[in-house]
């Protein structure tokens, strides 16, 4: 019984690990699209998708307002100010989430730990 419980903690953890880094990568990519967003200028060419992996170069017109998707298909207009903080909002998700990931996979570690020295 003790072998069986051992190895659905070694999945959990493992399961638990591959969530952390998922996560490390997620805050990764948002903290530079964050940092990169605001210093983008009226005018600037960029690159923008047309959808199915194709772009397009254009100018952006206007460097205070965006088209944002939130969800269904639904696409809202929203200002400069609005999305950088929606991005701080989504860091701060994912940073409370990558925290109680690495409590659970400390409590993971202390029960296989306990596991392990009661079986030797």
């Amino acid at each position: 019984m003790d072998n069986e419980q051992l190895r659905i903690l070694v999945t959990e953890l493992e399961q638990t690990h591959h969530k952390i880094t998922t996560i490390k990568q997620q805050l990764g990519e948002l903290s530079a699209f964050a940092q990169d967003f605001p210093t983008v200028p009226q005018g600037a060419a960029i690159l923008t998708p047309l959808g199915k992996g194709v772009f397009r170069e254009a100018t952006l017109v206007s460097s205070e307002n965006c088209f944002v998707e939130v969800g269904a298909g639904i696409v809202l207009k929203k200002t400069k100010a609005e999305v950088e903080a929606t991005l701080a909002e989504q860091q701060a998700g994912l940073r409370t989430a990558h925290t109680s990931l690495l409590h659970h996979q400390a409590s993971l570690e202390q029960q296989a730990q306990h596991l392990l020295e009661h079986n030797v």
